[in-house]
């Protein structure tokens, strides 16, 4: 019972975060917009250029090229792209947060850093699949 009430408030401080930063992500449409046409933008390209590329030259150094390679490249490039947009968007947040002056402000209340942090990755994943 105790541990239900301790994963509860856990839970609800990290979505907080999570929704408090999702409602600033939707506050300024053009970078919504953008988290929106960027995926789409990287599935698209590969397709583009892989055609012209790979039709070039018929005896390519590179290797046989089936479905099951695309879509491995397609994943790889995908999780390598949500990575560089989380790893790039967590410290921009904190310095919105600290111009804001509301970071002090969750610092010194009795909450968890980590509550801040994984509300951060949630707020990115949403932001991220909105329009899927």
């Amino acid at each position: 019972m105790r541990t239900n009430k301790k994963f509860r408030r856990i839970f609800s401080k990290t979505f907080a975060i999570a929704e408090k930063n999702v409602r600033t992500q939707i506050r300024f449409k053009f970078f919504m917009l953008w988290k929106w046409f960027l995926p789409i933008i990287t599935l698209l390209m590969p397709i583009l250029i892989l055609d012209k590329v790979f039709e070039l030259s018929t005896s390519s150094k590179i290797g046989p090229w089936t479905p099951e390679n695309y879509m491995i490249f397609i994943f790889i490039g995908y999780t390598i792209m949500i990575m560089q947009t989380m790893i790039d968007y967590i410290p921009k947040s904190l310095i919105q947060e600290k111009y804001w002056k509301t970071l002090p402000l969750l610092m010194t209340a009795p909450f968890n850093r980590f509550y801040l942090l994984f509300g951060y990755i949630i707020s990115e994943f949403v932001g991220i699949l909105i329009p899927f």
